[in-house]
């Protein structure tokens, strides 16, 4: 199923992966950092971000701070500031 929200490009679908995916599963952590990170937009910004700052697992912030990277080379954009 994920596959196929990626083939669409469907950028709401970043909406409900975020919020139906456990942030302590490791392994589903995986799958959809890069999913999030090829469908992109503004909520796909925000969520690695806050990912790659905060995650529990140094592992999982890596991951999700390399797809925000590849995420924001494909789509040619800076990246959004951080926040206090």
């Amino acid at each position: 199923a994920l596959g196929a929200l990626i083939a669409l490009h469907d950028r709401r679908a970043v909406t409900e992966l975020t919020r139906t995916r456990s942030l302590r599963d490791r392994h589903e952590m995986r799958k959809i950092i890069e999913a999030i990170s090829i469908l992109g937009g503004r909520e796909a910004d925000e969520y690695l971000s806050f990912v790659a700052a905060t995650h529990d697992d140094d592992e999982i912030r890596a991951e999700a701070a390399a797809a925000l990277a590849r995420m924001h080379a494909r789509d040619g954009n800076t990246p959004t500031p951080a926040r206090n």
